[in-house]
Parts: C-alpha cells; sequence; structure tokens
C-alpha cells in the first residue's frame, strides 16, 4: 500500500507569499510616519532658528539701549569687538554689569564715543508749564513801568 503523497511545498509558499505581500504594507506606512516625522522635526528646526534670530536680534537692541546710557551711540559697542555671548549671564539674560564694564572700557579708550551731559536743562525746567489761573491777572509791561501791582 502506498500512502498518497501530498505536496506541502504549495502550501508553504501560499503562505510566505501572503507574508511578503503584507510586509510591504507595513514598510510603506513605517516609511510614511517616518517621513511624517523627519519633515516634523525639520519644521521645528526652522521655528527654532527663526525664535533663535529674532531673541538675538532683541537681545543686541537691548545691550545697545543700555550702552546708549554711556555711550553716544550704542552701536558703537559692537565696534571693538564685544560679542553678545560676553555680555549674558549665565542664565543666557542680559548682564547690565558686564555691559557697564565694556563700556566703561570703551569710554576709557575712545573718550570721544562717550555720551556727553546736556549743555542746558531742558526748556520745561527753565519755564513755567502751569496755565494761568482764571481770575487772575498777567502783568503786562505797562502796569510794571508804572508801578502798579498786579498781585
Amino acid at each position: 500500500m502506498t500512502e498518497p503523497v501530498t505536496d506541502t511545498t504549495t502550501a508553504e509558499a501560499g503562505s510566505a507569499d501572503e507574508a511578503d505581500a503584507e510586509a510591504p504594507a507595513e514598510n510603506a506606512d513605517t516609511v510614511k510616519e517616518a517621513k511624517k516625522y523627519r519633515q516634523r522635526a525639520q519644521a521645528a528646526e526652522a521655528e527654532r532658528d527663526t525664535l533663535r534670530t529674532r531673541l538675538e536680534s532683541m537681545q543686541r537692541n537691548e545691550v545697545e539701549r543700555l550702552a546708549a546710557e554711556h555711550l553716544k551711540d550704542g552701536t558703537d559697542l559692537w565696534r571693538d569687538g564685544a560679542q553678545l555671548a560676553d555680555l549674558l549671564d549665565d542664565d543666557g539674560n542680559i548682564d547690565p554689569d558686564k555691559i557697564t564694564d565694556v563700556t566703561q572700557t570703551l569710554v576709557t579708550a575712545h573718550p570721544h564715543w562717550r555720551k556727553l551731559a546736556p549743555a542746558a536743562p531742558p526748556a520745561s525746567i527753565v519755564t513755567a508749564t502751569d496755565k494761568i489761573a482764571p481770575g487772575e491777572k498777567q502783568a503786562t509791561w505797562s502796569d510794571l513801568l508804572q508801578g502798579r501791582n498786579t498781585k
């Protein structure tokens, strides 16, 4: 008696083909997901770079404003090679003491960069800024020349 021979190779080959068909589908999903995450990372890096540039610009403007308390032109601070990183504290914030030190060094080296004191007080201090109260009579030249007291 001979037993019937069954071909198991075709059954095994059929299941392998099904597994191969599923693998590219899973691989394609993985590739799409990886691409999505790469694009997100690139967008986040671009936004980070934009924000870094904006922060640096704002910090430079603030440093120049603080330097202008001692210098005619706050932008002169950068002319002798000062770097923004040298004017920040350990936490990355602007350190006013470092700015003062650098500007004092610059004023010593370049006295013509020093901010000069105003030659005269502002006009608002010298002249009256109050309105004349109603009912008060203002003295005229003729009143003064005739010796009349207007008070």
